[in-house]
């Protein structure tokens, strides 16, 4: 789902609107924020999809939620088994964009190789430095509350690269989830060990620490990535295939640098402890999640496409927002519990949420 929820980081989708008084933009302000949230939903009721839009809202909820659960499964197995996971994912985006856009997207390529190379740069940074945080025992519901500090990280991006202004509830909104993920973070860190423990080093905390500073650098990557391609997109059109296409074309061989070591770790997943019996047989049940969370993802990365069509990316990033306060639970009082997150984690993930909710109802300044 990474892959295209790095395609939606504008996702306000509308023009700004001028202000000629204090008491007049209030009123738009208004308008504008209602419109974005409610227009979608009014858009399809009256082309006769409420129906359809209900259906793929259930499908992205579900299966989003779902896809979190292989993932879990395969991190809490094998640490460093998020490489793998990278790796696939890179080869089914570059199949299904190759499938999406045809042999066009080779012969007649409209992206400049600039753009193309500061895209696979920051692709690779995001995926390097995220396999780092996890293969560092990053638990699944602190990472997936870290993820949302991608909102201040292409804030950051967008006003440094491209100019972009954001009122100040957009600003006290990443403040909101920036320090929401502090919260988060500190309130799971362990106890230091006492002194001469040979544990020390590990848990004295902040290993936790280190790996979501790692997370929060990936997502400041993509963030970089999501600008470059914003602008490509400006300049070249809407080449989505494309850039899919070749952002992970090139950036696999980046992935399989150190190939050996992954040969001999998907080797592993294949016998030994890393197997378990299913009616009689021993069956690799690494490979069973990663089969689940592609065929998952791919799932959701349709249904988010057709929200965005049946309606608005201003309700897929409210949606989205909702999955991952699902998954976040999920993970947490199931996956990783007992001990169950102290109330702490709790508040720190809802002050994120809201944080998340309001800033993307919340219209862009005039730039």
């Amino acid at each position: 789902m990474d892959h295209f929820e790095g395609l939606l980081h504008d996702h306000k989708g509308m023009e700004p609107v001028a202000a000629p008084t204090t008491k007049k933009w209030a009123t738009v302000r208004k308008t504008v924020r209602v419109n974005s949230i409610l227009g979608g939903w009014k858009s399809a009721t009256d082309a006769g999809n409420r129906g359809k839009l209900v259906f793929q809202v259930f499908v992205v909820l579900v299966a989003g939620c779902l896809s979190v659960i292989p993932s879990e499964l395969i991190v809490k197995k094998d640490p460093q088994g998020m490489q793998i996971i990278t790796v696939a994912n890179f080869m089914f985006a570059i199949c299904s964009s190759l499938a999406g856009g045809g042999l066009a997207i080779i012969t007649s390529r409209k992206v400049p190789m600039t753009f193309l190379g500061m895209m696979v740069i920051a692709n690779y940074g995001y995926s390097a430095l995220q396999n780092m945080a996890f293969g560092m025992g990053l638990s699944m519901p602190i990472a997936l509350v870290a993820k949302n500090g991608g909102l201040l990280a292409q804030m950051l991006v967008g006003k440094t690269l491209i100019g972009e202004t954001y009122t100040m509830r957009q600003v006290f909104s990443a403040l909101a989830v920036t320090f929401g993920i502090l919260i988060v973070v500190f309130s799971n860190m362990k106890p230091k060990a006492p002194k001469g423990d040979s544990q020390a080093k590990e848990d004295d905390g902040m290993t936790e620490v280190v790996a979501v500073f790692l997370l929060l650098c990936a997502m400041l990557a993509r963030a970089l990535g999501n600008s470059t391609t914003q602008t490509a997109f400006k300049a070249c059109g809407k080449q989505v295939n494309e850039s899919l296409f070749y952002v992970h074309l090139l950036g696999l061989p980046l992935l399989l640098f150190n190939w050996r070591a992954m040969l001999v770790q998907a080797i592993g997943w294949s016998a030994g402890s890393m197997t378990e019996e299913l009616f009689g047989y021993q069956v690799p049940i690494l490979w069973v999640y990663l089969m689940g969370a592609m065929s998952l993802n791919f799932v959701v990365t349709k249904a988010c496409a057709e929200v965005v069509g049946l309606s608005s990316s201003v309700m897929l990033n409210l949606i989205l927002t909702l999955q991952r306060f699902i998954s976040i639970v999920i993970s947490a009082c199931i996956f990783n519990a007992p001990p169950y997150p102290p109330l702490m984690m709790w508040l720190g993930a809802a002050l994120v949420i809201a944080g998340c909710i309001n800033y993307v109802i919340v219209p862009k300044e005039k730039q």
